[in-house]
């Protein structure tokens, strides 16, 4: 399997905006609502690490989904945007 299935979830009271993945492939969400996550599906075509940015109350935040993935290491993640520890199951 040659896909991440990623579930942003904002645990924060504030609507993030202008989130960016980068790293395997690169893909833009205008907003997550507060409480609300979003699902991304993005194909390894090669070794590489998952980054996002996104910004929250006019700060911009990056952070680091995970820091390699390669081909045939699909799996699904849950990452927490915006809290003090980003939980990633």
């Amino acid at each position: 399997m040659d896909t991440l299935r990623i579930n942003l979830v904002n645990n924060t009271q504030t609507e993030l905006r202008n989130i960016r993945l980068t790293g395997c492939k690169k893909v833009r969400l205008a907003s997550i609502a507060p409480g609300a996550d979003k699902t991304v599906w993005i194909y390894i075509e090669r070794d590489c690490a998952i980054q996002v940015s996104y910004t929250e109350k006019g700060v911009v935040k990056n952070e680091m989904v995970t820091n390699f993935v390669s081909t045939s290491m699909g799996k699904k993640i849950k990452y927490v945007l915006g809290g003090d520890s980003n939980q990633v199951n």
